[in-house]
This record gives C-alpha cells, structure tokens and sequence, in this order.
C-alpha cells in the first residue's frame, strides 16, 4: 500500500441506499450504527491522540487548515494527518473538509482512526494505492483492505 489516506465518515458520505450499496457492492461490511457516523473535529483528534498513551502528537493551524503530527513512541514513523478547509475559530469541521494522512504504517492508521470511530462512529479508510476498508470502534489494524472499483 501506497502512503496516502483519506477518512471518510461512512454515515455523512454515504448516507443514501446507493452510497450504501456502492460500500457493500465492493465487498465491505457496513457496521451498526454507520448512519450516525460524522466528521471529526479537531478537538476529536486531539482527544484520541492524548489519551493514548503510547502516542505522542503536536499540530499546527495554517490559514484554513490544520496539521497534526503524531507517533507512536519507540516508533520512527510519523503520521502527518491534514484536515484542510478549518479555519481555526471554528470548533467543528464542514462537510467540504478533506481528512487525509500521509506517511505511517497501515496498521498505525488504522488504530489511530479506530481511535476516532469510537467518538465518531464508522469511517471508509481508503489508500492512493487504490484499496480501501472499513474502520469502526474495535477493529483490529490487521483488517481486510479490497481493492476499488
């Protein structure tokens, strides 16, 4: 797998049958309560990654955008995690804001947005390198990635 990602809340992105339907026709799974999902706000990240012992984290606001840096302790790989179109003085994320990480281990990303989807709710992790899974409270980073369409 490649070292870019993106999160997508599955219940804002795919609220729809066909949205549904697209997510199960790849052969993913759609997990309880998908509907009810949202978009992160950075004060979700932040408590994710603080109350993780292992993981240390420092963020930056540019313009509209946020920067968050995070690792795993003992770890040489840093995950650089993008939340664009945040304007500081707001406390929640829009819709039109892009989720992305870039560097990290697959399986380091995948626990971090397990972090997530438990204040959250479920979310569709998809890769450049064209593979996506679902990730929802107490999926396990060794989780079944299927190729996209």
């Amino acid at each position: 797998m490649s070292s870019g990602y993106n999160i997508f809340p599955l219940g804002q992105t795919f609220s729809n049958e066909e949205g549904a339907f697209w997510v199960t026709g790849i052969g993913l799974e759609l997990p309880a309560g998908w509907q009810q999902s949202r978009i992160p706000t950075p004060e979700d990240f932040r408590a994710a990654l603080s109350e993780w012992k292992e993981c240390d984290y420092r963020e930056k606001a540019e313009g509209d955008d946020l920067t968050i840096w995070a690792e795993r302790r003992g770890d040489w790989d840093i995950t650089i995690i993008f939340i664009t179109d945040y304007a500081e003085r707001h406390t929640e994320l829009n819709t039109s804001s892009w989720l992305s990480f870039n560097n990290g281990r697959p399986e380091w990303l995948v626990a971090v947005t397990e972090r997530l989807a438990q204040r959250c709710g479920p979310f569709l992790l998809t890769d450049s390198g064209g593979t996506a899974t679902v990730v929802a409270s107490g999926t396990m980073p060794n989780v079944r990635w299927v190729d996209l369409p």
